[in-house]
Formats: structure tokens, C-alpha cells, sequence
């Protein structure tokens, strides 16, 4: 049996009940995803390669086995790929579970093992070179994160109210010179999904910097790893026949 069919029937075999059919509106997870261990047969490109071909993403798991030890894995990439069509870039802030059902996992030899962890970075590949936006995972790396201890992780940055400014009509925009920020949790089920932030009322010079978007966080929930809390996050830029026109005058200073 070569190795692609054994990956198949690994996952195939796998008796799991698949979550997806039980999502509802305002569900906070754990989501369980099917996952294996990688030899080191299924390292490197080439192990890569074959592990794509089997339908599934290979990835990495920190911390699993001990702190700074990175756990070769590779996960359902259909499960994988249906949660960030529904999560989008708010994935790496949903706990999750790895179900290793099925194989020896060491210390859980034919038991099942389901370590929840956070997909704290995700490699998108585009499925065409048609649309950016059409994209698939093509390697993940969690984060072991058990119940009740801090992880660090990060969060998508959301802006809503474009609509209700009065400037949007006169051409004004918002520039994001950052899609996500890197945050730490007491615990996982206190990470938020997003960090919303509401540009309604920005004026001309609206700028929000990251001591704006701590002062968002829920409770529990801390900025992880910034120097300058003054950074700035999303500002107002404005549209011109070529394009958005950011203002950058505070960084010529």
C-alpha cells in the first residue's frame, strides 16, 4: 500500500462524527478537526506534497509535546477549509480540536486523543490566479492551547460604519496598515473572534492606534508583544481615479 492510500484510509477509518452539521449561529466552538502525526517520511516538500495529495493540510503543532517542541501533523483539509470559508481570518482566535482517533498517539495508545489548540498561523494559497480572494489553506501551524492557561494568539481587525460616515460619500476610505494584532488570553474561551472597530464618527484625521484597540479587548485579553502602543491601525486614506491615496504624514516626521 503506498503512501497516499494509507493516508486515505487513516482518515477514512476515522470514526468521527463530523461537527459541521451541528454549527449553529453564535457557537464558540471547540471545533473539532481529523488530524494524523507525521513521520518523517511525510516531512520536508516532498512529504508535503504527498500529504497535499492525500487531501490533507500538513501543519505543526507547538507545545503539544513540551514547550518549544513542534509536532508534525496534517489535518482534514476539507474540514479545514469549510472553517475558514466561515471564519475567515478570525480562525486563529476559535479554539479548536485536533482528533487524533484511530492512531498511536504516544502515552494514548488506542484511546481517543483531542488536544485543543488555535491555528495561530494559516498559509492561504489561491485556488486561481483569477481571484485573489479564492484561496485555500495550504499549511497551518496550531498552538496547543488547554483549557484554563494563557495563549497567545492573534485577532482580526474588523471596521464597520463606512456607510454612516459622511465623508465616505466624498471619497473617504480606511487604510489598514494592520488586518490582525497579536494578542494573549487568560484562557482560550476568552479570545474574541474580532476586534471591531467603529469608524462612524472619524473625521478627516481619523486615526486609531493599538492603545485604541486594547481598550477593546474584553477582560482577560491583553495586546502581546508591541513596544509602541501608538502604532497605528486603520486611518482614514482617501480614493482618487488611481486608487486610495493614504495619508502617511505622520510617519515623515
Amino acid at each position: 500500500m503506498g503512501i497516499r492510500e494509507a493516508l486515505r484510509q487513516d482518515i477514512s477509518g476515522v470514526s468521527f462524527e463530523n461537527p459541521f452539521t451541528e454549527l449553529k449561529k453564535g457557537m464558540a466552538g471547540p471545533y473539532v478537526i481529523r488530524a494524523i502525526l507525521r513521520d518523517e517520511e511525510l516531512c520536508g516538500k516532498k512529504g508535503a506534497a504527498v500529504v497535499r495529495a492525500g487531501g490533507l493540510v500538513p501543519g505543526v503543532v507547538s507545545g503539544l509535546f513540551g514547550d518549544g517542541v513542534e509536532t508534525p501533523v496534517a489535518v482534514d483539509g476539507d474540514h479545514l477549509t469549510r472553517l475558514h470559508q466561515q471564519l475567515g481570518y478570525g480562525i486563529s482566535a476559535v479554539p479548536m480540536r485536533l482528533s487524533f482517533q484511530g492512531v498511536d498517539v504516544p502515552g494514548f495508545e488506542g484511546r481517543a486523543f483531542a488536544p485543543q489548540v488555535v491555528a495561530h498561523q494559516l498559509q492561504r494559497r489561491p485556488v486561481s490566479r483569477r481571484s485573489a480572494n479564492d484561496v485555500v489553506p495550504w499549511a497551518v501551524r496550531f498552538r496547543f492551547a488547554p483549557a484554563g492557561r494563557p495563549v497567545a494568539t492573534s485577532v482580526p481587525v474588523v471596521v464597520v460604519g463606512e456607510e454612516e460616515n459622511e465623508g465616505t460619500r466624498k471619497g473617504r476610505s480606511w487604510d489598514f496598515l494592520a488586518r490582525a494584532v497579536n494578542v494573549v488570553a487568560d484562557r482560550p474561551d476568552l479570545l474574541p473572534r474580532q476586534v471591531t472597530i467603529d469608524v462612524k464618527d472619524d473625521d478627516e484625521q481619523g486615526i486609531h492606534r493599538l492603545r485604541d484597540v486594547a481598550a477593546l479587548l474584553p477582560e482577560g485579553v491583553r495586546l502581546h508583544g508591541y513596544r509602541d502602543l501608538e502604532q497605528p491601525v486603520v486611518r482614514v486614506a482617501w480614493r482618487t481615479k488611481f486608487g486610495i491615496k493614504p495619508d502617511y504624514s505622520e510617519f515623515q516626521r
